[in-house]
């Protein structure tokens, strides 16, 4: 028969009051978006006919011209004959949950940039110490490139007895947020190098908290030059960080 019925919030999201009108497939065809019509046709089409569940997201028109992004998912039921009898479904209205991802999307985009064109070294960990981020400065300084190290312990750029006394100080960073685990002031420190030779070099650090919305790597560390308040700053101006000094 073609004909649909709509919960209240389903005519909501459409752009109508409820129970305005008794729908039919051909309503719920005309508020698609142009650009996502056919698509989304054919994996109605295909729902019908073969699988007999979808879940896609598209765009819609809504009735005062507002487009919006839904998800729609449901399920195929047939009779013993195994022909379509009927379909049920739900439609989410995602809309601010594309826009936010975008927005995040460019958020990080920005602050990579950012990143990669400082001269100070720039290294980001997760709670068990794996690199997350490791600038173009930082490849410079410690020989090693970032695809060898990304994924990788931040304690393979460091040089026995640090690496061994490493997790216990970061461990006792993580529980307390006393930032034991980089010190005070500048400081002479041995790594590593491509080359598998110590270097010797004088370095000042700072350790920012940062939590990190969206992923993984919560309450993520970021050690960098003390005198990189650049970072931090960033840090406030995005969503994404939410850092705190220690």
């Amino acid at each position: 028969s073609r004909k649909e019925k709509w919960s209240d919030q389903n005519y909501r999201i459409y752009g109508h009051k409820p129970g305005a009108f008794e729908p039919t497939y051909d309503d719920w065809l005309q508020h698609i978006h142009p650009d996502d019509h056919d698509r989304v046709k054919l994996v109605y089409e295909i729902f019908v006919e073969a699988d007999g569940v979808y879940d896609t997201e598209f765009r819609i028109v809504r009735a005062d011209g507002a487009i919006r992004v839904v998800n729609a998912n449901g399920k195929l039921f047939r009779d013993a004959a195994n022909k379509p009898v009927r379909a049920a479904g739900t439609v989410r209205d995602i809309t601010e949950q594309i826009q936010a991802e975008e927005a995040l999307r460019k958020s990080e985009q920005h602050l990579r940039g950012i990143m990669e064109n400082v001269a100070d070294c720039v290294i980001t960990i997760d709670e068990q110490a794996i690199v997350q981020s490791y600038n173009q400065s930082a490849e410079k300084m410690f020989g090693y490139p970032a695809e060898e190290i990304i994924g990788q312990t931040i304690e393979l750029l460091m040089p026995e007895p640090e690496r061994g006394h490493h997790h216990g100080h970061f461990q006792h960073y993580l529980k307390t947020g006393e930032g034991k685990l980089i010190g005070q002031g500048p400081r002479e420190a041995k790594s590593w190098v491509s080359a598998r030779v110590v270097r010797h070099f004088q370095w000042s650090l700072r350790l920012v908290k940062c939590s990190w919305v969206g992923d993984a790597a919560l309450s993520a560390p970021c050690a960098m030059p003390a005198n990189a308040s650049w970072l931090r700053n960033s840090c406030v101006r995005h969503r994404k960080w939410k850092p705190s000094a220690s």
